[in-house]
């Protein structure tokens, strides 16, 4: 999936990227990580689909 250009400039989008950063260090867990990007995809109006992970 693309994330469209306009989502790159969101105050979430970027806290989400720190946290993946963080977490590459050890630093956040999976889980955070995963929640900050679900803020940052809502904040540019993009569709989340909630409930279990699919795989």
């Amino acid at each position: 999936m693309k994330i469209p250009p306009a989502a790159h400039k969101g105050a979430l989008y970027r806290k989400a990227v720190k946290a993946c950063m963080d977490h590459l260090r050890g630093k956040r867990d999976a889980g955070a990580v995963r929640k900050a990007f679900i803020s940052a995809a809502r904040e540019a109006d993009i569709f989340v689909r909630e409930g279990r992970h699919f795989g």
